[in-house]
């Protein structure tokens, strides 16, 4: 059987499309970045944390990145900790030793997968990730297995530079300069009653 023009045409539709398919397309665990660090828990022993963030940068409000979290025992990351829960506090830096916090909370331990959420930066500029990780199975109030924390630089959105006319800080800005103008205007049309 001789293949049709119209067959062949479909082909090369095809072919095109697969061609000029983008390229940034990624499946889950491909890119991203890693945060690792070393601690000793009080009794000494050395704990390997490692925490994933699922997309290559961090920008605020534009992505939604998914944080993951794993504790190991040995320097190769084959020995994984048992905990319960990890406790995850995310702060702002907002100047002058000031910081806000923008996410507390727990984080329980998977029976299946990688423990961990999703989080959408609200702004850009520094941030501090701070992560705990207990067993609540030790004691009566449980125990701190590891503890790390992460300076963390959230880049500013196309979002962020554009203007907000929704926006508090619109409208004080708009009406302060009206108000400044009106201001300035009112000595010339005071002056032109008068005469």
């Amino acid at each position: 059987m001789r293949p049709t023009r119209h067959a062949s045409l479909g082909i090369l539709f095809l072919f095109a499309i697969v061609l000029l398919a983008p390229s940034e397309a990624s499946a889950h665990g491909e890119a991203g970045i890693t945060f690792s660090a070393t601690t000793t828990a009080k009794n000494g022993t050395v704990r390997y944390v490692d925490v994933d963030y699922s997309e290559t940068s961090i920008v605020a409000r534009d992505s939604v990145g998914r944080f993951t979290f794993d504790l190991f025992t040995d320097a190769s990351r084959t020995q994984f900790v048992d905990y319960t829960d990890i406790w995850v506090r995310i702060v702002q830096d907002i100047g002058s030793k000031n910081e806000k916090t923008v996410f507390a909370g727990p984080i329980y331990s998977a029976k299946f997968g990688v423990p961990g959420f999703l989080f959408t930066f609200p702004e850009s500029g520094a941030y501090t990730l701070y992560v705990r990780y207990n067993d609540a199975t030790i004691g009566s109030f449980g125990e701190s297995l590891a503890e790390a924390e992460y300076p963390l630089d959230v880049l500013r959105s196309l979002d962020e530079n554009s203007l907000n006319v929704d926006s508090i800080e619109f409208v004080v800005g708009v009406a302060s300069g009206a108000l400044a103008v009106l201001l300035g205007l009112l000595p010339m049309i005071l002056g032109r009653r008068k005469v």
